[in-house]
């Protein structure tokens, strides 16, 4: 059925267009109240879809993958932006969230790389890890205060994306260039905060934090020094992969637990170094890619 040349479905149930090469258009009729997983994921020739406020549930990875999705219009009751609900979508270039929306779950918006804006209302409380996962072209997004948590890796990959903190929190800083001190006042860094930045040099470190969360430094090949405070406890997943730039490390003693793969790749660190590190954990040389079940650590 047709309508002002869209395709008007009034059941798009789980996987009912997959894969489907053909629509263009959507439309869901008024009246539907849900939009089952994967629904129209893989639609690589659609282009936009108007979502009536009657659905109030949007399933996993409904839009995933939808190559050439422009325009959405969503609901105003939905609460929820679903686990990798737009993964995917490469030609969005904008989405604004309805208000209502609590919580935007893991992998959300990831490989969005066309997406430029995105307006967050403050009924948003959690933004998951990887919401915004290698979204390499998004520059505009406004945090707002009732955001209480930000998960690992949310905007990593984001390169176009300023210096952002969020209360106490450092949630990433993908220009972070040359020599960096964090501001004293910060007492978190979110994972992925400084991943990806080739040109960091060293970085002075608050004295409250308590972790160096996973991949916070990963891929920062000309990363030379950095100091762990006295008091960190966790050293975690591929903190500082890739650093093969590190040579000394000063492992404090409150340091109890460090993740696999946490010092990959890192070759220049000196013998001794790499002792105490072994001496805490085992594999926390691996290449994590190698562990069973690790390519889907982010997943």
């Amino acid at each position: 059925m047709t309508k002002h040349n869209c395709i008007l479905i009034s059941n798009p149930s789980e996987a009912a267009y997959k894969d489907n090469t053909s629509i263009v258009n959507v439309e869901i009729e008024d009246g539907v109240t849900e939009i089952g997983a994967h629904a129209f994921q893989g639609c690589n020739a659609l282009e936009s879809i108007v979502i009536p406020d009657s659905v109030t549930t949007i399933g996993r990875g409904a839009f995933s993958q939808c190559a050439r999705l422009k325009t959405i219009i969503l609901s105003k009751n939905i609460t929820e932006i679903s686990m990798m609900m737009f993964y995917g979508c490469k030609s969005l270039k904008s989405i604004v969230i309805p208000t209502g929306v609590k919580t935007i779950l893991r992998h959300a918006f990831q490989e969005c790389t066309g997406l430029v804006n995105v307006v967050i209302p403050d009924s948003v409380m959690e933004i998951r890890p990887c919401a915004f996962f290698n979204c390499a072209n998004l520059e505009n997004v406004t945090i707002p205060d009732s955001v209480e948590t930000i998960g690992d890796l949310a905007f990593f990959g984001c390169r176009k994306l300023n210096k952002m903190i969020v209360g106490s929190t450092l949630v990433c800083w993908p220009q972070a260039s040359g020599d960096i001190v964090v501001p004293e006042n910060i007492t978190r860094i979110e994972g992925g905060a400084f991943g990806g930045c080739e040109t960091l040099t060293s970085v002075r470190l608050p004295n409250h934090i308590k972790e160096i969360a996973s991949s916070t430094f990963n891929g920062c090949t000309h990363l030379k020094s950095v100091n762990i405070p006295e008091g960190v406890k966790t050293i975690d997943i591929e903190a500082f992969a890739g650093c093969k730039s590190l040579t000394d490390l000063d492992i404090p003693d409150s340091v109890t637990k460090i993740g696999p793969g946490a010092f990959y790749g890192c070759t220049g660190l000196r013998n001794d170094v790499a002792a105490t590190i072994f001496q805490i954990s085992h594999d926390a040389f691996e290449n994590m890619d190698e562990l069973v079940g690790y390519s889907q650590h982010i997943l």
